[in-house]
Order: C-alpha cells, then sequence, then structure tokens
C-alpha cells in the first residue's frame, strides 16, 4: 500500500467534458467509486491543471454515522457510481492509517465543480 497521505496524478473530467490533470490521495484517485482515471502521461488530451481556483473539483460531504468523521471527498466525473448509484449513497474509504481498515462513509450532500475564466 502506498503511504497514507501520498497524492498521485488522476485525470478528472470537468462538467463540460475536458480532461485535467490533477493530483489526489490515492484514498480517492484509486476508489473507482468516485471516478477518477490514472493518468497516462502520453495522452496529449489531458490538460495540465490552472493554477489557483479557476478550477475547483465537485465533491461530496461523506459521513461515518458510527463515528460521526466527517470528510470531502473529490469526486472525477459526472458519471462516477457514488453520483448515480441508488440510494443511500455509501463510499468505503480506509481513513486510519493505523489500521487500513475501510469505514463506510455516508454521502450527506453535493456540490459542483467550480470554473472561473477557463477557455
Amino acid at each position: 500500500m502506498a503511504s497514507f497521505y501520498s497524492h498521485r496524478p488522476y485525470v478528472y473530467t470537468d462538467d463540460l467534458g475536458n480532461r485535467w490533470q490533477v493530483s489526489t490521495s490515492w484514498r480517492f484517485g484509486d476508489n473507482p467509486k468516485l471516478g477518477f482515471e490514472p493518468l497516462d502521461s502520453a495522452d496529449r488530451s489531458v490538460r495540465q491543471r490552472p493554477a489557483g481556483k479557476a478550477l475547483e473539483m465537485r465533491y461530496v460531504n461523506v459521513v461515518n454515522r458510527q463515528t460521526g468523521k466527517r470528510r470531502k471527498v473529490p469526486i472525477g466525473k459526472l458519471s462516477a457510481e457514488i453520483l448515480q448509484g441508488p440510494e443511500p449513497r455509501t463510499l468505503d474509504l480506509i481513513d486510519d492509517p493505523a489500521t487500513g481498515t475501510p469505514e463506510t462513509f455516508l454521502v450527506s450532500s453535493y456540490f459542483g465543480e467550480k470554473r472561473r475564466r477557463l477557455g
């Protein structure tokens, strides 16, 4: 398993279908329910993510009902299973580096992406 806090490059697809290289925790990027794609550095259709807050990824807020833990989790594309699946929408996340055991979180809210002055 990768270092618990390490980030890796992935592909984020925005609401207009543009594909961007982003860096996020492997806990999110490798989770198939979240819709990120692995980055192929030879794929020239993937753009570099703009600096600053020109593009903020969509995300969900999740809560673990047993522990009360809350997390903000990025979503890689609109067709991600976590957005399309049946209710209640749940997500298994490895949240404790000491145990490496997945915990089940429930989606409590969704926030769309924000775009500022992107061409």
